[in-house]
């Protein structure tokens, strides 16, 4: 079975010059799904974009402010080598740099276990207010401990369906790998 978690990443004291960058990129991403095709936005991120508008369909709503969507092969998670002020950097890729720009971030405490063993899946850049976050989806493949596959029941007594069962498992491991 396949579990997804979302860990909310805040951008942590952005430089001027990298906060004109992002706003860019993402007032560019705003633009480009209303419509507007001259505008200079990273090319996986307009393929971001067009798939958004696809699933959307009549759906789409003009005066909504949309999560700009950071495919998993373009950005990049690392822990800082040496001791520096941010434990993690985090790489978004924006139009007018190549080399894409290179962010600090902070993941919560409680959260920071869960990059390691898990593959990065895509992420979504938010802008609320005055501050940045990235929320960032990452994906581990487990075993069901607790589903009789013959009988698609619960192993332990009073756990009910099998929906019920597989959302009790997937509390139960994600308990289990978080500390709780």
């Amino acid at each position: 079975m396949l579990l997804k978690k979302r860990i909310q990443a805040r951008l942590l004291s952005l430089t001027t010059t990298k906060e004109a960058l992002l706003q860019q990129e993402y007032d560019s991403w705003q633009s480009w799904l209303r419509g507007n095709k001259e505008i200079s936005l990273y090319s996986v991120t307009k393929q971001q974009a067009d798939r958004l508008l696809r699933s959307l369909g009549k759906r789409f709503n003009k005066n909504k402010m949309f999560p700009m969507i950071l495919r998993n092969d373009c950005i990049r998670l690392e822990r800082a080598k040496e001791a520096t002020w941010s434990k993690w950097w985090f790489k978004i890729p924006v139009a007018c740099l190549r080399v894409g720009l290179w962010c600090p971030i902070q993941i919560p405490n409680n959260q920071e276990h869960l990059i390691g063993e898990r593959s990065i899946r895509e992420c979504e850049l938010i802008r609320k207010g005055d501050h940045w976050s990235v929320h960032i989806v990452v994906q581990k493949e487990v075993e069901e401990p607790f589903l009789n596959s013959s009988t698609n029941s619960c192993r332990r007594s009073g756990r009910g369906s099998f929906g019920n069962c597989r959302a009790f498992a997937r509390r139960t491991i994600l308990r289990s790998h978080s500390g709780v």
